[in-house]
């Protein structure tokens, strides 16, 4: 989890709910974006205190970082841009320091681990403590992970800052009406970032909306054929995507995926009946096996993460990869010079559609979907300020004037002037505030910037119908619940080994339900049993409206014949 996160591009929507950065995916770059030597910029109205607060914040560069030197800021006009908000807010805030720290705010055991050490940085984002799992996101608030700051958000207003579209993703996050950080970030979610240039150029058609998996490795395979080498670069976790885009159980927290029983009786009201779709976890196995073992047009490891993606993507290497759309909304100077995909049509000297194409994940074979989902990321803050209310204000202050609006309206301008370009003007839409929809003095707009074809592909990903989330559904989980381990193990064997598909998901199934034996819910048996029927139910009509194939063909009999009869 150490790759920074993003916003991505979308017209003004309404979500009903955000997702995982897994259904995202990942990620998803729904935080900031990262400027050279790591501060991430952007901003909001300023709620900034009279009283002096005499503090050291340390911050691992997001969602800003320590003053940057008098070199980077001749270097990068973004660096100036930083520095010149970062001095204004220092002068308002007499008596503040902003220091950096090596610790990082992007591994959930570090940052927990930190937090209990009282050495943790002042601000990170809150999904990472979950694992951009949301019901465990939920469940880390619920336990006092990260500073409550529900007084300073009604004190300062914050929600009648936001745009009518991100506000119910923001309190999303609340917790028993408990917010526990600012907005951190909003995007579209994952998708596949491919050369249009190099498909048109070997007369390939461009995927579609609708296209399948089994597409995704024809269009590899195409390309490899072409390029006469790898030709896609996939993170790990795209293999849960995969399975997850078919409804199939793929995480500890599958619930409401095939393959995942309530058992409303147990301590831990929950098991893994996986057998029954050996069939279908074969088939998607076999096609990404297909891309890694005999077409060998796939580069991947169990290791690999976004930015190795990304890199390659925009060093050439690969004519495909997955990754959200921060990808290409970030510079592609300073720190994020190696991962921007921009840097691929500025070599090249061509606009940036006509080079680059991005797309949702493809879809199921029935025609179900979730790999592709809206979502935020919350900006938290450090819960031993919970002790010291002016420095939490600060904090908070800090955070939002650099995530949601004035200071971004002042460093994207500055920026503008220098340099002229729309791209680093649109890279923080759909915006989560008012303040972000529009910018004094600068004209033009988001097609300007990146062309028609790719805010039209960016919109189509977010009108993607939201699955429903089971943290709408059930209370937060305050015991500890299941690691990720066993599917790590199993994902690692059945993506990246030729071992026997059956006998892997039997060993995961095995070993998940020795897990989940060994645990216990928070959640009383009839609170659950409630909530399970209100999900389920929810789950099934929803398949039934956008997924009519997938549902009369599998969800709708699973869900009577072994989800009904367990609720009663």
């Amino acid at each position: 989890m150490s790759e920074e996160m993003n916003t991505a591009l979308e017209t003004l929507r309404e979500p009903r709910q955000p997702l995982t950065r897994r259904q995202l995916l990942r990620a998803a770059a729904i935080g900031s974006v990262a400027l050279a030597g790591g501060a991430a910029l952007a901003a909001c109205g300023s709620t900034t205190t009279t009283a002096t607060v005499n503090v050291t914040f340390l911050t691992n560069g997001w969602p800003g970082d320590a003053m940057p030197t008098a070199a980077s800021q001749k270097a990068d006009v973004s660096q100036k841009a930083y520095a010149d908000a970062l001095t204004k807010w220092l002068k308002n805030n007499p008596g503040v320091k902003i220091k950096h720290t090596d610790t990082t705010i992007w591994d959930q055991q570090k940052v927990t681990q930190a937090i209990a050490a009282g050495i943790a940085p002042t601000w990170y984002q809150g999904n990472v403590l979950g694992s951009y799992q949301n019901p465990l996101v939920l469940s880390a608030f619920a336990k006092g992970l990260a500073a409550d700051v529900t007084s300073l958000v009604q004190s300062t207003n914050l929600r009648g800052k936001l745009t009518s579209f991100y506000l119910p993703s923001f309190d999303f996050y609340a917790v028993g009406g408990r917010y526990y950080g600012t907005p951190g970030g909003y995007g579209v979610g994952d998708g596949i970032f491919y050369r249009r240039d190099l498909v048109q150029a070997a007369g390939l058609q461009e995927p579609t909306p609708d296209w399948k998996w089994s597409d995704l490795r024809a269009l590899a395979n195409s390309l490899a054929v072409y390029t006469k080498k790898k030709s896609i670069a996939l993170q790990s976790y795209v293999f849960d995507q995969s399975l997850q885009a078919n409804g199939l159980a793929s995480t500890p927290n599958s619930y409401g995926q095939l393959g995942m029983i309530p058992v409303p009786s147990a301590a831990w009201p929950w098991k893994y009946d996986l057998t029954p779709w050996l069939t279908q976890y074969e088939s998607i196995t076999n096609n990404w096996r297909g891309m890694y073992f005999q077409d060998k047009s796939l580069t991947s490891a169990i290791s690999t993460g976004d930015s190795d993606v990304a890199q390659a993507f925009a060093r050439g290497d690969v004519a495909i990869m997955a990754n959200n759309t921060g990808y290409f909304t970030s510079p592609p100077t300073g720190a994020t010079a190696a991962t921007s995909a921009q840097v691929i049509s500025n070599k090249l000297g061509k606009a940036f559609e006509d080079v680059v194409g991005w797309i949702s994940h493809p879809q199921g074979d029935l025609g179900s979907f979730g790999a592709t989902q809206p979502g935020s990321a919350v900006c938290s803050i450090d819960p031993h300020f919970d002790r010291n209310p002016p420095a939490l204000a600060a904090a908070f202050d800090f955070g939002v004037n650099f995530l949601i609006g004035d200071a971004l309206t002042a460093m994207t301008v500055e920026i503008y002037n220098a340099n002229h370009d729309l791209k680093q003007v649109f890279q923080y839409l759909p915006p989560m505030s008012k303040s972000q929809v529009a910018f004094p003095g600068i004209s033009g707009t988001a097609e300007d910037a990146w062309g028609a074809k790719t805010i039209a592909a960016v919109n189509a990903a977010g009108s993607i119908p939201l699955v429903p989330d089971p943290s709408t559904y059930f209370p937060a989980e305050k015991n500890a619940g299941p690691t990720g381990d066993a599917w790590n193990d199993a994902n690692s064997g059945l993506a990246f080994t030729q071992d026997a598909i059956p006998s892997v998901i039997n060993k995961l199934q095995s070993v998940l339900n020795a897990e989940f034996a060994s645990l216990s819910s928070s959640t009383a048996q009839s609170d659950f049993t409630a909530a399970a029927k209100k999900l389920y139910s929810a789950i099934d009509a929803f398949w039934a409206k956008n997924a009519p194939d997938f549902s009369q063909q599998v969800y709708h009999a699973w869900y009577e014949a072994n989800i009904v009869p367990v609720l009663g």
